[in-house]
């Protein structure tokens, strides 16, 4: 039986780690997957999962083979496997050796070097009619998803910083200065430089020059395309240097004017006022050059708040412009343009007008048709029944007094007959009366 795993191995080892009749099997070599690929399968899914978590774990996405055996010694034993399980992940594109990795990010004259260097490694092998392995034990080999994931989270630590800048310059950083914020991330500066050409490949990140230090700039939100470093992100970076070199003396001159006051009051109480005045002296020039260091570095600090307000507004422009034209835009897509509105109000002002005319047109009686005198004698007749309606619908009213009127009098006259044609008339019924009577 083999030696147990030690149980005081990192997090990133699988349980299977402590497992003896499981590991012998691991630790072996692989045979072609032609042979047995179900063994092949296991060891490869092994192997692959936990060179991944190592690296993770170790925050270096860059190792060798030699490095990897170390690392996964268990008890005295090796695993003889590790060679040819580098190269198939070498194969696979899950590994690149470094040389590989720098041929591809770089410059064509480095470029020309790595290609000429691989032709006659390739030419020497042919010669002596041996076959050279892909990868060398102690070759450095880059795992590339642990890059990947390193690379993700740079930005993600970096847009923190970002949130929380104060002057808008944020992005701009030293070498120095951003690999001790990653130092919970990468543990090397190659595998540090690894993540800047992952993160300068996608467009996040570009690195500079000024005075011989190297600058990195990182892509703010605002931007569109990739970051790019120019001569006003090195002048920034200066600035912030020239700062950093204020604040030192700064904190200089106030513990050295703290020690000044302290000995001028030393001697007052001991009566040395000579040197007590030359204290004083000393302490009031420290004091004058601490107002002076203090407005130079408060002056650089307005500069970089003027240039982070000048990317403030550049972006505020950019998003007028943007409005504008998405404005412009939905205007053309709905057709709506001054002339086009002008010519659409005139259409319904010259609508409105010949609506007005049919409506007087329309109103106008025509001959032959309607009969005036009939209209107004249906007009008179429905306003008499309207009349009646009313009367009917009216409640009765309680009864009244009856109202005296003053009536002209009764004429006496005989309505043109003279009193002695009347009584003549009279006479004369009354005696024809007598006749008849006698006459029965």
């Amino acid at each position: 039986m083999f030696a147990s795993g030690d149980s005081s191995k990192p997090s990133y080892f699988p349980p299977k780690w402590q497992d003896d009749e499981f590991m012998s099997g691991i630790m072996t070599m692989l045979k072609d997957r032609d042979v047995n690929p179900l063994d092949y399968d296991k060891k490869m899914t092994f192997w692959s999962s936990i060179i991944g978590a190592s690296c993770l774990g170790e925050r270096a996405a860059n190792c060798s083979v030699d490095m990897l055996k170390r690392r996964f010694t268990r008890g005295s034993r090796l695993p003889a496997c590790m060679g040819q399980v580098v190269e198939n992940l070498v194969k696979s594109g899950e590994m690149v050796t470094l040389s590989t990795w720098k041929s591809k990010h770089a410059g064509w004259l480095d470029w020309g070097v790595s290609q000429i260097g691989a032709l006659i490694g390739l030419t020497s092998s042919w010669l002596w009619g041996g076959s050279k392995s892909l990868v060398a034990p102690d070759e450095t080999i880059v795992h590339v998803p642990t890059l990947k994931k390193q690379a993700d989270r740079v930005v993600e630590l970096m847009r923190k910083e970002l949130e929380a800048d104060v002057d808008g310059t944020g992005e701009i950083v030293s070498y120095a200065e951003m690999y001790d914020k990653c130092s919970s991330i990468i543990a090397s500066t190659t595998n540090f430089d690894l993540v800047l050409d992952e993160l300068t490949e996608r467009g996040e990140v570009s690195v500079g020059m000024s005075k011989g230090e190297k600058i990195i700039k990182f892509r703010d939100s605002g931007s569109q395309g990739p970051a790019a470093f120019s001569e006003s992100d090195a002048s920034v970076h200066d600035i912030r240097k020239t700062m950093g070199v204020l604040e030192k003396k700064i904190k200089t001159l106030e513990v050295s004017i703290q020690k000044l006051d302290t000995d001028l009051r030393a001697c007052l109480r001991g009566g040395d006022k000579t040197r007590a005045a030359l204290l004083l002296r000393r302490k009031k020039a420290a004091e004058k050059e601490l107002g002076e260091k203090d407005g130079q570095i408060q002056r650089l600090l307005s500069m970089l708040h003027q240039i982070g307000s000048t990317k403030h507004n550049k972006e505020v422009i950019d998003a007028y412009k943007s409005g504008s034209l998405a404005f412009k835009a939905t205007l053309e897509r709905h057709g709506l343009s001054p002339e086009k509105i002008d010519e659409t109000m005139d259409d319904v002002m010259n609508a409105t007008e010949e609506y007005r005319d049919i409506e007087e047109a329309l109103a106008q009686p025509i001959n032959g048709i309607h009969d005036a005198t009939r209209d107004a004698d249906l007009e008179g007749e429905l306003e008499a029944l309207l009349a009646a309606d009313k009367k009917e619908k009216a409640p009765a009213s309680p009864a009244r007094r009856p109202a005296t009127f003053d009536l002209p009098a009764v004429p006496s006259g005989t309505l043109g007959i003279s009193q002695a044609e009347s009584e003549i008339d009279y006479q004369s019924l009354e005696r024809r009366l007598k006749r008849l009577q006698q006459a029965d």
